[in-house]
C-alpha cells in the first residue's frame, strides 16, 4: 500500500501541521471554523483540506498568507473555492502588483512561469488576499486568539506572523528555518534569525514554540541558540 506523500501532527488540541513536499501548512480548529497559515501548492492544499474532511465536517473560514511567494500562496483559490476568506499583510498584495504581472494584465509573471512546470497550478488561478492589514489583525472566537503581526521587513516587505499567546506559538515562515536536530551550527548567523528574536525581544512575546513553514517545530531556546544567546537574560 503506498503512503502518502504527506504528513500531519498536532502541536496542542485544535493546533496542527500539514507537511508536504518543501513546506508545511499551519491550521487551527476555531470555533468559527478552520484557521489556516499559508496554502503551498494547489495540490497540497487540497491534500490537506481533503484529510480534514475525513475527520468531520468542517468550515473553513480564514487563510492567512505570511508572503507572496507561490510556495506560500498559490493554493489559495483552493481553499476559497472551500469558504476561506484569503488575508495578509497589505504589502504581500504590492508585491503580488510587482512580481505577478500576468494577473494584472501585463506580461506573463511568476504565476505563468511555475504554471510550466506545475500542472495543478496551470489547472488552478491566482488568489490574492482579500482581506489585509497595515500593523496587526485579531481573530479571537472566545477559545483561541490568533494575532496576525507585521514585524517590518524581514523575508520580503510583506512578511506577516501569526502569534497564539495563550499557546505561546509563534507561526512563521521563512524569517528562522530550523536545521536538524543535532546538526552542526552554521558558518555564520543569518541576519533574518537575529531581526526576528529581536522582535519577539521587542514585543515581548512569551513564546514558547515556533512553528517554521520550511523546517521543525522548535523551542525559544533553539533560536536563542541560533543567534549565539546563551540565556533568557541575553
Amino acid at each position: 500500500m503506498q503512503q502518502n506523500p504527506w504528513k500531519m501532527k498536532m502541536i496542542r488540541n485544535d493546533i496542527g501541521v500539514f507537511t508536504e513536499k518543501g513546506g508545511t501548512i499551519a491550521y487551527l480548529t476555531s470555533k468559527k471554523g478552520i484557521v489556516v497559515v499559508d496554502s503551498e501548492f494547489p495540490e497540497q492544499s487540497q491534500h490537506l483540506i481533503d484529510e480534514l474532511k475525513k475527520q468531520n465536517n468542517p468550515s473553513f473560514d480564514l487563510l492567512m498568507n505570511t508572503h507572496h511567494h507561490g510556495d506560500h500562496a498559490y493554493g489559495n483559490q483552493v481553499w476559497v473555492d472551500n469558504g476561506a476568506t484569503p488575508v495578509a499583510h497589505l504589502g504581500v498584495l504590492e508585491e503580488m502588483k510587482k512580481y505577478e504581472t500576468g494577473y494584472y494584465g501585463g506580461k506573463p509573471g511568476r504565476w505563468e512561469d511555475s504554471a510550466r512546470s506545475r500542472k495543478d497550478v496551470a489547472a488552478s488561478r491566482l488568489k490574492p488576499p482579500t482581506l489585509l492589514y497595515r500593523t496587526e489583525m485579531i481573530f479571537n472566537d472566545g477559545k483561541h486568539r490568533v494575532e496576525l503581526l507585521h514585524f517590518g521587513v524581514a523575508h520580503t516587505h510583506g512578511d506577516g506572523f501569526a502569534w497564539l499567546p495563550k499557546e505561546k506559538i509563534l507561526i512563521e515562515a521563512d524569517a528562522y528555518n530550523p536545521p536538524e536536530a543535532n546538526a552542526p551550527p552554521p558558518p555564520s548567523i543569518s541576519p533574518l534569525f537575529v531581526t526576528l528574536f529581536d522582535n519577539i525581544q521587542r514585543l515581548k512575546l512569551d513564546v514558547d514554540q515556533i512553528a517554521p513553514f520550511h523546517g521543525r517545530i522548535v523551542t525559544m531556546t533553539d533560536l536563542r541558540a541560533a543567534v549565539g544567546k546563551q540565556s533568557a537574560s541575553n
